[in-house]
């Protein structure tokens, strides 16, 4: 009896095996899988919390939810795909966001690590004069979205010009965390005039050295790039900007720069 049931089970395992199959069904591929885990990963996921029933107080819920926004573009700073379409280009145009592109509102969470104290930069002037210590910790997240924004039209002219320019590669380079730059599409997008913004590389340091970031990611790796110019309200990206500027000048890479520092929305060539 028994050799006659493993007969009859290795039969039947048998004719399973010569059914025909179906194609996987959505992410239990292995292919499928690994799209799935870096969807979630571009996904925002918000953690709800409460009572479930307030009458019989039962314990609160905290599964991860999806928080219902858009996809967000989480590219890596330094991935290759994003910086693809550079290689066409003769000229790359670069722009700072606030206050550059559009006045925003918002602000930089700080804290003093020598004294705990915590306190909040709503300027470009206040946070460059204590970037660059070690004392102060920074808090990008305020800066996650785009609050009331109105577009500057003497930057928005010119990134249009450029945008038209088939030798030119327009890219937003933006202190604000990487996690924001969903929002700043949405927001060019919004404009009276509407931006399209399909072409617009968009990078976001967090706070880090622009200049390093041309320099080590961008111009490191595209040498087709001849002219660069540099919008930007701060004074220290401008001036690290000069600083690679002088850099390459020194090693005679040929890049010819042209960098504005924009005060009160208008630009100001301050280096060339």
């Amino acid at each position: 009896m028994k050799h006659l049931l493993e007969n009859w089970r290795k039969h039947l395992n048998e004719q399973r095996d010569q059914r025909p199959r179906k194609e996987p069904t959505p992410f239990k591929s292995k292919a499928q899988k690994r799209y799935k885990k870096k969807r979630k990963k571009n996904d925002i996921y918000s953690t709800i919390s409460g009572h479930k029933n307030l009458k019989t107080g039962s314990p609160f819920t905290t599964k991860p939810q999806r928080s219902g926004t858009d996809r967000l573009r989480f590219e890596e700073i330094e991935g290759d795909m994003l910086l693809e379409s550079i290689e066409g280009a003769t000229r790359l145009s670069i722009f700072d966001f606030d206050e550059t592109i559009a006045f925003t509102e918002g602000h930089i969470n700080v804290i003093d690590k020598e004294t705990g104290e915590e306190f909040q930069t709503k300027s470009q002037e206040e946070y460059d004069a204590i970037k660059d210590s070690d004392r102060y910790e920074f808090d990008f997240s305020p800066l996650d979205h785009v609050n009331n924004a109105t577009e500057n039209p003497s930057i928005t002219t010119i990134l249009r010009d450029r945008l038209s320019d088939v030798d030119t590669q327009v890219m937003i380079l933006t202190a604000r965390a990487p996690i924001s730059i969903d929002d700043i599409h949405r927001t060019l997008r919004t404009f009276d005039r509407p931006i399209e913004t399909s072409d617009i590389i968009m990078i976001g340091v967090e706070g880090q050295n622009k200049g390093n970031y041309l320099a080590n990611v961008v111009l490191s790796k595209y040498d087709n790039i001849q002219e660069i110019e540099f919008y930007d309200d701060s004074q220290g990206n401008i001036d690290d900007m000069i600083q690679v500027k002088k850099e390459l000048d020194s090693i005679d890479r040929g890049i010819k720069f042209d960098i504005y520092l924009v005060k009160h929305g208008r630009p100001e060539l301050v280096s060339s």
